[in-house]
């Protein structure tokens, strides 16, 4: 499992990369031309991805099925800046539109892990109604505070922020009851949130290692299952997981 935990963050770290890379080049701030590094370095992590992609193909139990389920690795792996390099496509707007894609399916890697950490103990609803609280307070402190200790309402906004972070720069101080009120409302807020953060980075690696093993007759069942998309497969893994644990939470406590 700790294999394919540092296999993932390696290919998370150069799917960074390559988004990087194709945003900065979307926007001109880099020339991906032979004579520039950021070609190689795009063009390096494009060999990666097609080796791993093949490499994950010959592996798979159903090649069909592996291709449907993969198509955004498949077209991460086009070397659109190589094609262009090499004059094999010449028509700019179409390079262009080819950097979207790219861009789109190298994220799309990103899309499976985040959804799945985002709804691990319900963090996405804490930080939904988190960004709630901080609008609301920085709405509320702008009126009760306007011409006071706030000037704007960006300033009210940085100040919502940084007090619900608890870093507490000072550069804006409250000094209404109401004002104060607010702040100590953000201060829990962002202390309760910043603590669920904390522990669903624990659980979600510590899912991850205590996962059934594939091993497993039952997951190996499972995961060659062509009916299951990936993650209903996942999903059905964890239920099994909980099942496991409430029968050993209740030997414990016979």
């Amino acid at each position: 499992m700790k294999k394919k935990i540092l296999y993932e963050i390696a290919f998370s770290v150069l799917s960074v990369i390559a988004v990087t890379i194709a945003v900065l080049d979307i926007s001109e701030k880099i020339s991906l031309t032979k004579d520039s590094i950021y070609f190689y370095i795009d063009l390096s992590i494009t060999i990666i991805f097609i080796v791993d992609y093949f490499i994950r193909l010959i592996l798979s139990e159903n090649k069909k099925t592996f291709v449907k389920q993969n198509i955004p690795d498949l077209i991460a792996m086009i070397p659109f800046n190589a094609l262009k390099v090499f004059r094999l496509v010449k028509i700019l707007k179409i390079i262009k539109i080819f950097k979207f894609v790219r861009l789109f399916s190298v994220s799309a890697k990103f899309y499976k892990s985040a959804k799945r950490f985002l709804h691990t103990n319900g963090l996405i609803y804490i930080l939904f109604f988190t960004l709630i609280i901080i609008l609301f307070g920085a709405v509320g402190i702008y009126f009760t505070e306007k011409n006071i200790t706030v000037d704007s309402l960006p300033d009210a906004v940085w100040w919502s922020f940084v007090t619900a972070t608890t870093v507490g720069y000072g550069d804006i101080s409250p000094s209404t009851a109401i004002g104060r009120i607010i702040a100590v409302i953000l201060m829990l807020a962002g202390i309760g949130a910043i603590g669920m953060l904390t522990g669903t980075i624990a659980t979600y690696f510590i899912s991850k290692r205590t996962m059934v093993n594939e091993s497993n007759p039952i997951a190996q069942s499972i995961m060659k299952s062509t009916d299951l998309t990936d993650e209903e497969k996942e999903k059905v893994i964890d239920y099994i997981k909980y099942i496991k644990y409430l029968s050993e939470e209740q030997n414990n406590n016979a």
